[in-house]
Formats: C-alpha cells, structure tokens, sequence
C-alpha cells in the first residue's frame, strides 16, 4: 500500500461483525473507536446531511489502516447481486 496512503474506508453493516473478522481472523489490530460521529464537519465530509456513524480503525501489519465505517443514519443499500463492473469499490487484497 505505500507511505503515501493513509487508509482504505469500508462501509459495513454491522461493525462488531467486521471488527471481529479483520482482529480475530485476520489478526490486525483495533487502534481506536468512535462511535456517534456526528456534526456538521461530517456532513460535508461526507456529503450528507446528518450524518452519524460508528468507526473503528485498524492497523495492518505494515502499518496501514483499515477505516470500517458504520453509518447510523441514511444507513446505505446493499446492491444485490454486485457485478464486478459496477462504479464504485471493485476490491482490494490483503497478503496476510
């Protein structure tokens, strides 16, 4: 991943589920969590209007991060069956 990326932001549906995959099968570590971010710096960061979400940030083994994000508001769709064409995060690796 390089010095120049800082992290990889996921969305997830259920952020105690994602957290538990990425520390206990990956191994990687749970820096920090926040939960309720919220206010009007995060709605133009995010470009929603009251936006609140849960996030925990994890460390990789060489040093990047993983930002699993939960949003609590304006909880997203799942796209049902995702085609590896569609616009958006195709995927990313991990050498584990």
């Amino acid at each position: 991943m390089g010095d120049v990326l800082r992290h990889v932001g996921i969305v997830v549906s259920n952020l105690e589920n994602a957290i538990n995959l990425y520390t206990n099968l990956f191994g990687f570590e749970l820096k920090v969590r926040f939960n309720n971010v919220s206010g009007q710096h995060v709605d133009k960061l995010v470009g929603i209007k009251n936006a609140s979400y849960d996030v925990a940030i994890i460390k990789l083994p060489d040093n990047n991060r993983l930002e699993l994000i939960e949003y609590q508001s304006q909880k997203g769709v799942k796209r049902n069956p995702v085609k590896s064409n569609d616009i958006g995060c195709s995927h990313f690796a991990l050498s584990v």
